[in-house]
Order: structure tokens, then sequence, then C-alpha cells
């Protein structure tokens, strides 16, 4: 029988995720439809060619186009915008249906990461597994900053519907990749089955497709990791001519396998996105990297964006670890060691990717957040770890400090969104669904479906293709948008 307390703190966890999540899904009903979606979805101005050309074959011909290796990426927002929305309009009117879709799509990889993360840190520990997957996913999602602070740095699923489908989405699908490499590192067992390493060998294929990040991260990640395992499988060998020789000998064929044809795939996915045309950009690699020291200066040392409360009570938590139990918990430092090395060099590789203008100092909540997955499992993972150790009364320290943490992430991420939010663009689809006139004059408020305020009509093609194809206009209506804003009339 356990006793009350125990009972009264496990409720009052589950109570703390389940308020998160509902809160979360009421920011991500707030969601507006960002410039690329119309785009991407409809396969315009050129993005058609990467759904025609999944390998991006036409590359080696010279040619060049947008999204050249990331097929996966637009093909599964292509498709899921293309059946999932028109599926709601059998309840709700186009635009609502639209939108709802595009909070589902949020609000799924939010739960899909939880999961992921819970997985993750679910192997160090003997509980059981509801317990360690209720708590890390209570710590984990007040992280999550959906609202108007920490956004700028310290926000998963991004504002735009696009970015959320490019970044957070591919790298889940990287971390559920990774997880039978994980448990091996771990446990020492991996699957000898035909059919898995079939299937994992076509998930790498897909995987370097997945938007912009996966083949580099894979492509970083991979020769560390077969370090580790190399250098591990040394120590525990003893003493002789052929030791190297054995190391070898012994690796997993199957790790072995896997890994390589991921890395091939990789560096065949970063090839061909060098041929990628909105990649081209004039500005000096001297000059990006001086951007990105301000950038980690700006992103892990100034506290007005949250990573750096984050990136200290990280460090705090490994270094406690690591002083006070650190004999117990050897494999779990070695690996936070192999993660901090593999986030310096993503880090300064990222000035190599080109330079973009609403990246001004590189680093930002997209190009960041593999980095800030790391911080996530690693304050969770050691915090618990500490909370394990502690005899006794003693557990109430790392209990308090986290929750401390978790306070503060859920208490300043109460606002809701302001970007893009959907009580502004809704107002304005509504008046273009009932104009009768061909062009319509809208307020200068928020786009529609757009990054930039048109001033003429001819400009506003893709959002008259993008409202035509949801059914929300009966023809092809065009916008353009007034040179100021007027309050509406009440």
């Amino acid at each position: 029988m356990k006793p009350i307390h125990i009972k009264i703190i496990y409720t009052s966890i589950a109570l703390i995720l389940l308020g998160d999540l509902i809160y979360s899904y009421k920011q991500y009903n707030r969601s507006g439809i960002d410039g690329d979606f119309p785009r991407i979805v409809l396969g315009q101005e050129e993005y058609d060619k990467v759904l025609n050309d999944p390998l991006g074959i036409s590359t080696f011909s010279g040619e060049s186009y947008p999204g050249t290796n990331r097929y996966t990426a637009h093909k599964v927002m292509s498709v899921y915008f293309k059946r999932v929305p028109f599926f709601f309009q059998n309840f709700l009117s186009p635009i609502d249906s639209l939108y709802l879709s595009i909070t589902l799509a949020k609000f799924a990889i939010h739960l899909m990461l939880l999961l992921l993360f819970g997985t993750y840190i679910n192997v160090w520990f003997r509980w059981a597994k509801w317990k360690s997957y209720l708590i890390s996913a209570a710590i984990i999602s007040s992280f999550f900053i959906g609202g108007s602070v920490y956004t700028e740095h310290l926000q998963v699923i991004d504002p735009c519907i696009t970015y959320a489908m490019f970044y957070p989405l591919p790298l889940a699908a990287l971390l559920a990749f990774y997880l039978p490499f994980y448990k091996y590192y771990i446990t020492g067992n991996i699957s000898k089955s035909p059919s898995f390493i079939v299937l994992w060998i076509l998930f790498a294929l897909g995987l370097v497709f997945f938007g912009p990040l996966p083949a580099a991260l894979l492509l970083t990640s991979i020769p560390l990791f077969a370090m580790g395992l190399l250098c591990r499988a040394y120590g525990n060998l003893p003493a002789g001519s052929g030791r190297i020789v054995n190391v070898f000998k012994g690796l997993n064929r199957t790790v072995v396998i896997l890994l390589c044809f991921a890395f091939v795939f990789a560096l065949y996915s970063f090839y061909i996105g060098t041929k990628n045309s909105e990649s081209a950009d004039p500005m000096a690699l001297k000059e990006r990297f001086m951007f990105l020291f301000k950038g980690i200066q700006e992103v892990f040392f100034n506290k007005e964006h949250g990573v750096a409360y984050l990136f200290l009570v990280t460090v705090i938590n490994v270094l406690l670890l690591a002083y006070l139990y650190g004999k117990e918990n050897k494999a779990f430092l070695y690996l936070v060691a192999g993660l901090a090395v593999f986030s310096l060099i993503y880090i300064f590789l990222l000035p190599l990717g080109g330079y973009r203008y609403y990246r001004p100092l590189i680093l930002r909540r997209d190009t960041t957040l593999p980095v800030l997955f790391i911080l996530f499992y690693v304050f969770t993972t050691s915090g618990l770890l500490l909370l394990r150790n502690c005899p006794g009364k003693l557990k109430a320290y790392p209990f308090v400090f986290i929750a401390v943490v978790v306070l503060h992430f859920g208490i300043i991420d109460t606002e809701m969104p302001g970007y893009y939010s959907r009580n502004e663009q809704k107002p304005l689809m509504q008046e273009v669904a009932a104009s009768k006139e061909d062009c319509v004059l809208l307020n200068h408020t928020v786009p529609i479906a757009s990054w930039n305020f048109n001033a003429e009509c001819e400009e506003s093609e893709n959002v008259a293709n993008f409202l035509f194809f949801y059914r929300i206009t009966l023809r092809k209506v065009y916008v353009r948008y007034k040179d100021y804003y007027e309050e509406p009339v009440k």
C-alpha cells in the first residue's frame, strides 16, 4: 500500500500535465497560416519539382530549384493538408476546418515528442513505465513554449505550421530512428531481424529528405556515436597485441550496416541540398561566424530568452550528479559528454549552411532545436537520476528544484501567441469569402497565407489559388492591402 502523499504527488503531476496540454492546445488553436503554406501544399513557384523528383536526380544535370533534398517534408505536409481539412469540411466551414487541421497537427507533434522523450528517459529507470513517462512528460511539456515570451529561441512548435512540420516533426522522426541504437548503447541489444534491417534502411532513406536538419545531424552524430562505441569496446577488452583488431571484430553487424547506410544516404542528401536555389547567399563565411558568436552569447547567456535558464539548471543537475553519484551513473555521464561535443560541433557547422535574413544571428528556435532537445533530455534525466539516488528525506531537494524550474517555465508561458494569429486572419478570410469582387482590399493587419502585404492584386496569385483550393472562395479571388490600418467599426 503506497503512502497517501505519494498518490497525491502523482495525481498532482498528472493534473499539471493535463492542464499544460489543454493550455498548449488552446495556444496552437490561435495559429495562423504562414506565407510558405500555399506554395508547399499546392506545389507552387517551382515547389512542384521537389514532389516530382524525390531523390533530386535532376540536380545532376545542373538543375536547381527550392527544397532539392526535402521531399519527405514536402510530401508529408502536402498529403496531410490536401486530405485532412476536406474531411473536417463535412462538419465545419472551410476556414474552420483548415485551422482545426493546423491545430491538430501541432498538438500531435507535441504529443509525439513527449512520448519519444519519455521512451528515451524511461530506459534509465526501473520504475513502472507509466511513472517515468508521466514525470518526464510533465517536465518537458513545460518547456514547449507556445505564447509570446521566450519565443525567439525557446519555442519547439513554431508559430508557422510550415516550420512546425519542417523542424520539430523531422526531429521526432530522427529520435524514433535513433531509438534502437540508443537502447543498444545502454543495453547492448538490438534486433538482428532482416525485416527490421530492411525497414530501418528505408526509414533512413526517407529521413534524410525530411527537412533541412536530419541529413546534417546524421552526418555529425554517426561518427561520434561510432567513436563512442569503439572507445567503450576498447576499454572493455584486455590489453594485448590484437586488442584493436578485436574491437572491430566485436562490433555489432546490424549497427554497422544500418549506420553505414544512413551515413551514405545523408551524404547524398547533403550533396543535392547544395543545389537548393534558396541556399544561395553572398555573405562571406567569416561574417557568418561573427554573427554565430553573437548568437551564442545572445541565446545561451541572455536571460531574456529563457535558454540561459535552462542551460544553467541543466549544468547544475549534471555537476551535482557527477559529484554525488558519478560512479553509479558513468554510462549516462559519458553520454552527456558525447552530447555536449555533438552540440558544439553542430553549432559551429551551422554557418556552413548559409545565411538567412530572418535568422540574423544564425541561431534561432528552429536551428537551435537539436540542442534544445538535448537540454530537455539531459535536464530531465539527470534530475530524475538525482531523485532516484538521493536517500530518504534528501529526495525533497532535487524534487523541489525540478518543480521550481517547471513552474517557472509554466507560469511564464501563460500568454497567448500574437504572431500570425488566427483571430486576426479569420475575419479577413471571411471578408474575402463574402465579397463579390475579383480583388478585395483588406486592412493592413496580418497577411493571409503570405509573408508580405502586397499592394497589387496580381501579386496574390498564390493566395487566390489557396483560397479557391480550400473552397473558401467559389472562384479565384485576389487580395491587396491598404497602406494603413483602419480599426474595424463595432
